[in-house]
């Protein structure tokens, strides 16, 4: 994905930091990360409006960085390459979930797991009946998944 230079386009006489993020293909989060480690140049801002935006020259010198791969205080960086052409997902088709037993256990296993929580189904389903004798049919998900997540931890599970 080829950056946008000052002789492919012609540059605006200023743009805002969300313009330039967009322009050096960034997104608004990492841009200010650079900016902050050194790599790309600080907005400058008006005295009026306090609005930051950065001028024609100072968006060439960004660009430069960007296709260089050399930040302004001389570092070098490595910028990885988003494709915006192709989508996240390159599945086609209906999605099949490789489990056999899928069901309110499992997705609980699940949902733990991306918590930190390596909880297997046996001491899933003893959480369960433990915290809920009669059920869990009546309850929200969010706290059922809270009050077993809760459990588990007590008893030690890593």
């Amino acid at each position: 994905m080829p950056v946008n230079s000052s002789t492919n386009r012609r540059l605006k006489a200023v743009v805002s930091v969300s313009e330039m993020a967009r322009l050096l293909s960034l997104s608004r989060a990492r841009f200010y990360d650079l900016i902050r480690d050194g790599v790309f140049l600080p907005p400058i801002y008006s005295l009026r409006t306090r609005r930051p935006y950065y001028t024609a020259d100072m968006q060439e010198q960004n660009l430069a960085v960007r296709e260089n791969n050399i930040g302004i205080a001389g570092q070098y960086v490595m910028f990885y390459e988003r494709s915006s052409n192709s989508p996240m997902n390159t599945r086609s088709g209906p999605r099949r979930s490789g489990r056999t037993n899928s069901g309110p256990t499992n997705d609980l296993c699940r949902r733990l797991g991306s918590l930190g929580l390596a909880a297997t189904k046996e001491q899933v389903q003893e959480a369960i009946v433990v915290c809920y004798p009669n059920g869990t049919d009546a309850e929200d998900n969010s706290e059922v998944l809270r009050k077993i997540y809760r459990h588990l931890r007590r008893q030690g599970v890593a």
